[in-house]
């Protein structure tokens, strides 16, 4: 028992949707193959608020925010805002492809003239910068697939076998670490340049993940320390001594460790549909212990010995 409960810090929290389905559901095999198609479709949006987007201070804190997002926050593969959003403009006889905001405009008129010109194009508008021009937004896009050490090598040696070729890596999603990593990044960064004109909002799908991850955590925690609460009162109110309450406790709580440290052992997780199962084994695991002492002392005060 103690064996298993060693593993039970290492069980994961797992809230993804797909795993509500078997694993050999046909609905969760079609979006599984779907998704390795065209990988995941989770992406974290910074939202910036102010009087005014284009307004030389506020572009330059835009500046700094999305070159510190794109220098700290771990397995980013774009990020896209008003910064580097392609604009494609002639000069000339000549097409040229550039970063919106590669150099700040020298002047004001300058600048008046680049935030008519993004505000009455459809590329912009209400995708960068809102239409009345006092919001802006930053995608972040992240790897869908954890990394293996030696991943940064690959496709450098030599070629492939046949064999090789045909067969499919097996590759898995970011793990419940990983995505926290990410959010922990981005968080950190944002609270760094959060003030007031420069209001910083964030979203997404790796963001709900985690927050439903520490609540579900959270939840567990209270419900297993009230249960425990509830179930001492009601043994000693049962039994009278502190053995009573200690020895039945006791026996619970290493049975859920153990179940636990099993469950991180064979490479489950705990997911929404499961998040009740310590409460309910602790519940319904007294039971047992609360019958055997039951007739122990009930014995024992009928003259047998201990």
């Amino acid at each position: 028992g103690l064996g298993l409960a060693s593993y039970a810090p290492l069980l994961e929290v797992d809230t993804s949707t797909e795993n509500l389905l078997a694993p050999d559901d046909p609905t969760r095999q079609r979006y599984q193959a779907f998704r390795e198609q065209f990988g995941r479709d989770e992406l974290i949006l910074v939202g910036i608020g102010g009087a005014r987007v284009f307004e030389r201070g506020f572009l330059e804190r835009l500046g700094k925010l999305h070159a510190d997002l794109e220098r700290e926050v771990p397995r980013l593969v774009e990020i896209t805002s008003l910064v580097n959003a392609r604009d494609v403009h002639g000069v000339g006889d000549e097409l040229r492809v550039d970063d919106l905001l590669e150099s700040l405009p020298d002047s004001d008129t300058e600048l008046e003239a680049l935030e008519a010109r993004v505000l009455a194009s459809p590329t912009y508008r209400d995708l960068f910068v809102s239409r009345d021009g006092s919001f802006t937004a930053i995608v972040i896009e992240t790897e869908a697939y954890t990394r293996a050490a030696g991943d940064e090598l690959a496709g450098f040696g030599d070629a492939p076998s046949a064999a090789e070729a045909g067969a499919a890596p097996q590759r898995h999603y970011l793990s419940g670490e990983e995505n926290r990593e990410i959010v922990d990044a981005v968080a950190a960064v944002v609270a760094r340049h959060q003030a007031p004109g420069f209001e910083i909002s964030c979203g997404g799908t790796p963001l709900m993940i985690e927050q439903i991850s520490k609540m579900m955590q959270r939840d567990m925690r209270n419900f297993v320390l009230f249960s425990i609460a509830i179930m001492s009162v009601l043994l000693y109110a049962l039994f009278g001594t502190l053995a009573g309450v200690a020895l039945p406790i006791l026996v619970v709580l290493l049975s859920l460790a153990a179940l636990l440290g099993s469950m991180a052992l064979l490479g489950q997780k705990i997911a929404p549909p499961t998040q009740i199962l310590p409460t309910f084994q602790l519940t319904v695991g007294v039971a047992y212990p609360v019958h055997f002492l039951t007739i122990f002392f009930r014995e024992l005060r009928a003259g047998a010995s201990r």
